[in-house]
């Protein structure tokens, strides 16, 4: 049987106002038009919502979110995901650079409100539902930069210049909205503002138990750090904060924050042979003859986004005995053998 759209479905169910302080989350901005909902959906996902007395209207411009008004954009996101639950349909259409859900800012503040209302847990999953478009903006210099999170390494070239690298097997591209250079302290800062973006969505994520979320950030995060030069090497104190260990369940642990890292980032394992970016060999081989531990050559086909197109093929040069590297395309990469993820 096919579900009913809420034309047909509910159409003469009673309706909520919700009551809102502003349309933006500038406090100066004029009080919004109140919102019409099915009530029946608004109080079936907010279990505050279902213990209102006996009312027409769910006043909602008193309630703040980190010291701010609830704008009307995050309850319209709210009330989208509630319906897409309920209809598949929006409640009101929103554009993905208007869309909360699809900016990783905008979604700490839906979730936050949605954990505010005490809404249900799939209504959470609908908020979660667009993380292939969740965006990262952050300013470099006099620029704002929008970054993707679904997989794709962002570094500074030897330039002093940002490039996107959407697989491990391309070039960087340019960014058009990116400044030509950027000076070392505009990196810096740049740096500093993804990983407070990235820690605090982490934080809630894991604060709220959302899997999915968590391992869209947790791919965020292996992304950002794949180069020497990449947007979040050397800022993984600033990401896996206390707050966030606390909430991974992993701060009372010994060695809990390594473990977490290890397991995010995929560094914890083994290797073969001796290597500048991995040091002494953990396991040297001695029953092996030369022939044997000369590189694997063979041609791939590509299985995840992150590597390139997928069915796309790759020329692979596995050196597991000399380099303790492997190449893909046209770039190399050092090796890790590893022994399994950490599990809570």
């Amino acid at each position: 049987m096919n579900k009913r759209s809420r034309s047909t479905a509910f159409y003469s169910k009673p309706k909520l106002r919700l009551k809102l302080a502003c349309t933006t989350t500038a406090p100066t901005e004029p009080a919004a038009a109140p919102l019409d909902a099915d009530k029946q959906v608004v109080c079936l996902f907010s279990s505050v919502a279902a213990e209102l007395p006996e009312t027409d209207e769910w006043d909602l411009s008193g309630l703040l979110l980190y010291g701010q008004p609830v704008s009307r954009d995050i309850v319209v996101a709210w009330l989208n995901a509630a319906y897409q639950a309920a209809y598949e349909e929006d409640y009101e259409a929103q554009q993905p650079d208007q869309d909360p859900a699809c900016s990783v800012e905008g979604l700490y503040m839906l979730l936050s409100f949605a954990d505010a209302v005490d809404s249900t847990r799939p209504l959470f999953k609908a908020c979660c539902s667009r993380l292939q478009r969740l965006q990262l903006h952050a300013q470099l210099g006099q620029q704002q930069v929008a970054l993707d999170t679904n997989g794709v390494s962002y570094f500074f070239n030897v330039t002093q210049q940002l490039r996107r690298q959407p697989s491990l097997i391309e070039y960087g591209l340019p960014i058009p909205a990116a400044p030509d250079a950027a000076t070392t302290a505009q990196q810096q800062a740049f740096g500093q503002q993804v990983a407070a973006q990235i820690e605090q969505l982490l934080w809630l994520a894991h604060s709220l138990q959302l899997q999915p979320l968590v391992q869209h950030m947790h791919s965020c995060i292996r992304a950002m750090s794949f180069f020497s030069n990449s947007v979040l090497r050397e800022l993984y104190d600033e990401v896996f904060t206390p707050r966030v260990l606390e909430a991974a369940g992993v701060a009372s642990l010994p060695g809990g924050k390594k473990m977490l890292i290890d397991s995010v980032l995929g560094t914890q394992g083994l290797t073969l042979a001796d290597s500048l970016d991995t040091g002494p060999a953990s396991l040297r081989p001695i029953s092996l003859t030369q022939e044997q531990q000369q590189p694997l050559k063979f041609d791939a086909v590509v299985k995840c986004s992150m590597l390139g197109e997928p069915c796309a093929t790759v020329a692979v040069e596995l050196d597991l005995f000399g380099t303790s590297t492997i190449k893909l395309g046209v770039n190399t990469f050092p090796v890790h053998l590893r022994i399994g993820p950490y599990t809570q």
